[in-house]
């Protein structure tokens, strides 16, 4: 697979970014590249500067060949804000027992954790539980493929950003274009 990091898990975390923020991507730079210990043939790392509609802005670094410790699989987040910062991560994919994080740290205080809801079904069961609750009502599911295309254009943008050098801008209607 060509950009094996964008297109297989960066597009992933591409939704996850357009979801907290509920923004769209307006733009995205993006270097990708291999390291010499690297098993893949394409570039298994990548860092990025994203621009969003509504102004955020997000540095994004992903690697499948760090030789650093191993993160969850759905990443680790910072997120600051005016009052302060945000931080989660998710359970780790190699020890079950851990679980989601949340921390807020408002400006010049200690960082607490935030008691996150139970949920009733996680990961894959919660997904066909969605999908199941929006066939018998007949309505969309929360993740819809149509809505995945504007992180698809995402990860493809920032494919084109890589392979070229240059900043891509993004339509502002990718399901049309």
């Amino acid at each position: 697979m060509p950009q094996p990091l964008l297109l297989d898990m960066a597009i992933h975390h591409f939704d996850l970014m357009r979801h907290v923020l509920g923004e769209e991507p307006v733009a995205i730079d993006c270097h990708a590249w291999n390291p010499p210990w690297s098993p893949y043939r394409d570039p298994a790392c990548a860092l990025a500067t994203i621009e969003f509609d509504g102004g955020a802005v997000v540095s994004y670094r992903g690697s499948w060949v760090s030789p650093g410790p191993r993160t969850a699989w759905a990443g680790e987040w910072r997120m600051e804000c005016e009052g302060g910062e945000i931080a989660w991560t998710s359970r780790s994919d190699l020890k079950a027992q851990s679980a989601d994080r949340v921390s807020v740290r408002p400006l010049g205080e200690e960082a607490r954790e935030v008691q996150l809801p139970a949920v009733a079904h996680e990961d894959r069961a919660g997904a066909l539980a969605e999908f199941a609750k929006a066939v018998r009502s007949g309505r969309e599911p929360q993740s819809s493929g149509r809505e995945n295309l504007r992180s698809l254009a995402l990860a493809f943008a920032a494919v084109a950003a890589a392979s070229t050098g240059a900043r891509v801008e993004l339509p502002s209607d990718p399901v049309a274009s």
